[in-house]
C-alpha cells in the first residue's frame, strides 16, 4: 500500500486548523505520514498539532522559529519519506475520500504518474455561519489523453497556482531536486513551484474529481494585501519568466498561458491601487516588454486592451485589434462557468460580490 506524505506548513491558524488536521485524520485512504511543520507560531497552533500528533501516531511535529511559508514547506519534503507527496494549508481541508479517489484514478492511468491533478473548490464566507463552495475555474475541463505533458495542456498554468490539489511523486521531486523558494512570510513560493513541477513533469494526470476545501480570502483583504505588495506579482512572474528561459520551454501555448497569468496580475494590481504608481509603471512595461509580439497578438484569449498595452509598452504601432474571437471566446467561457456553478450559486455570489462593493461585511 503506498504511503502520502502530507505536508501541512503552519502559521498562526488556530481558527481553522482543527478542521484542516481532523480532515486528514478521517481520511478514507488510511496509509499517511502526516508532517506539521509549526512555523513559530504565536496563537497556540502548536497545542493543537501536538494533540492530533499524541492521539494519532501517523502525526508527527517539526518545530521551527518562523521563516516563511517555503522553508516549512521545504522542511517537511526533507521529512518526508512516502511515494507521494501533498501539501494542505491550515486554513483549508480535504474531503474524506480525498486521497483515496486520486491514487485510484492514478492506478487506473498506470503506475508512474509524476504529477496527479485535480480541480478544487473555492469557499467564500458570505456570513458569519455561511459559505458558498464554488468550483474552480478549470473544474470540468476534458483532457483527451492520460498522461500529457504541459504543452499539451498549458492551461494548467493560467489558472490559480493551485499547488496543493495534486499529488507529486516523491521521486520526480527529489529527482528534478524541486524544492520552495524560501521568501520571508508567504511571498508567494507556490508561483516557482508550480513551474518547476508543471514543466517538468513527463507524465501529469488530470482528474476532474474535486476534493480541497480552499478557503478563499476576500476581495477586500486581497486588495489590501496588494497595496501592502505592490510589486511582488511582477517579481513573481518575472522569475517564473526566469525559471521557463532556464528549463528552455518555448512552446507557444506554455508562453502564452504564462503570459495571460501576466495580465492578469497586472489586472489585479491595477484594481487595487491603480497603474499610475512610477514602480508600478515601470515594472508592469519590464513585464510587458518580455512579451514575445507573435505570441501575443496570435492568442484569442487576451483581451484587446492588454495586447493595446503591450503594443504601447513594446513600441508596436497597431491598426486595428479584431475584438470578436475574443469576444465570442469570453462568452462561452462565462456560459461554462455559470454552468459549473449552477444557477443558485451564481446567484448567491453575485449578491456577495454587490455587498463587497458596496462596503457591506459578511
Amino acid at each position: 500500500m503506498q504511503t502520502v506524505s502530507v505536508i501541512i506548513p503552519v502559521y498562526n491558524a488556530l481558527p481553522y486548523l482543527e478542521q484542516a488536521l481532523e480532515s486528514v485524520r478521517v481520511q478514507t485512504y488510511t496509509n499517511l505520514q502526516v508532517i506539521c511543520v509549526n512555523d513559530g507560531s504565536t496563537d497556540g497552533s502548536l497545542e493543537t498539532i501536538k494533540r492530533f500528533v499524541e492521539a494519532d501516531s501517523r502525526f508527527q511535529l517539526i518545530d521551527q522559529a518562523n521563516q516563511g511559508y517555503g522553508a516549512a514547506c521545504n522542511h517537511g519534503l526533507r521529512a518526508s519519506t512516502g511515494e507521494w507527496v501533498a501539501i494542505l494549508e491550515p486554513d483549508d481541508w480535504l474531503d474524506a475520500d480525498s486521497f483515496e479517489s486520486a491514487l485510484a484514478f492514478a492506478t487506473q492511468h498506470g503506475p508512474d504518474a509524476d504529477i496527479v491533478k485535480a480541480p478544487f473548490w473555492r469557499v467564500i464566507s458570505t456570513g458569519p455561519r455561511q459559505q458558498l463552495s464554488l468550483s474552480c475555474n478549470f473544474k470540468g475541463r476534458k483532457v483527451a489523453s492520460q498522461p500529457f505533458r504541459i504543452e499539451e495542456q498549458p492551461w494548467l498554468l493560467e489558472e490559480h497556482p493551485s499547488i496543493w490539489s495534486a499529488l507529486y511523486r516523491r521521486s520526480f521531486l527529489e529527482e528534478k531536486d524541486i524544492v520552495f523558494p524560501e521568501y520571508p512570510g508567504a511571498g508567494w513560493a507556490d508561483n516557482r513551484f508550480l513551474i518547476d513541477t508543471i514543466c517538468q513533469a513527463e507524465r501529469i494526470l488530470y482528474t476532474d474529481k474535486a476534493s480541497y476545501r480552499y478557503r478563499e480570502d476576500s476581495t477586500e483583504n486581497y486588495e489590501q494585501f496588494i497595496k501592502r505588495n505592490k510589486l511582488l506579482p511582477f517579481d513573481r512572474w518575472q522569475e517564473m519568466a526566469d525559471r521557463l528561459d532556464s528549463l528552455g520551454i518555448t512552446d507557444r501555448g506554455v508562453l502564452a498561458a504564462h503570459y495571460k497569468r501576466g495580465f492578469a496580475y497586472m489586472n489585479d494590481v491595477a484594481n487595487a491601487i491603480g497603474l499610475d504608481d512610477e514602480d508600478v509603471a515601470r515594472a508592469a512595461s519590464a513585464m510587458l516588454q518580455r512579451m514575445e509580439p507573435d505570441v501575443v497578438f496570435a492568442d484569442v484569449e487576451i483581451a484587446p486592451d492588454y495586447k493595446k498595452a503591450f503594443a504601447a509598452a513594446a513600441g508596436i504601432s497597431l491598426s486595428k485589434i479584431s475584438t470578436t474571437s475574443y469576444r465570442l471566446r469570453r462568452c462561452l467561457a462565462m456560459l461554462r462557468k455559470l454552468k459549473a456553478l449552477g444557477a443558485g450559486n451564481a446567484i448567491a455570489l453575485a449578491r456577495y460580490r454587490l455587498a463587497e462593493r458596496a462596503g457591506v461585511r459578511p
